[in-house]
């Protein structure tokens, strides 16, 4: 993401005109307990993008952060994590869809999904100390922490 950004972002703003979508998770807004590295890179992403987005105000070229929660890809196969319902999340082509369709309106934030909006909403109010217990419930309940 940082090379890519480096690579384009130039000719970008000298031609006053572009789009960059980066793809960072609803726990880019929590601490996972047992997918430590998972959340603290998507939460460096949105960092990133949140920053990059702000430092690019007035250039033409707008920043997004993609958000999603459960999407159904090969992820959590290839991480080790079990499998409890496969038709949880959304396809990747419906995520793809509003990621475009939000980037193209340069949209800063784009979480898709009701539920993953809700999670986003409570684990900005709630006390820090909070958020990694209760990301651990929801993962224990989805078989992430075995």
């Amino acid at each position: 993401t940082l090379k890519l950004t480096k690579a384009v972002l130039p000719k970008m703003i000298a031609r006053k005109k572009g789009r960059i979508l980066n793809v960072a998770s609803v726990y880019s807004f929590a601490p996972a307990p047992f997918q430590a590295v998972y959340s603290g890179c998507k939460a460096f992403l949105l960092s990133f993008s949140e920053s990059l987005r702000e430092e690019l105000k007035g250039t033409g070229v707008t920043v997004t952060a993609l958000c999603p929660g459960t999407t159904r890809t090969g992820f959590r196969s290839r991480a080790g994590i079990a499998h409890r319902n496969d038709a949880a999340g959304a396809s990747p082509e419906a995520v793809a869809k509003i990621a475009v369709r939000q980037t193209l309106k340069g949209k800063p934030l784009v979480v898709p999904g009701f539920a993953n909006r809700a999670f986003v909403f409570v684990t900005r109010r709630l006390p820090v100390s909070l958020v990694p217990r209760l990301v651990r419930f929801i993962n224990s309940t989805r078989g992430v922490n075995e």
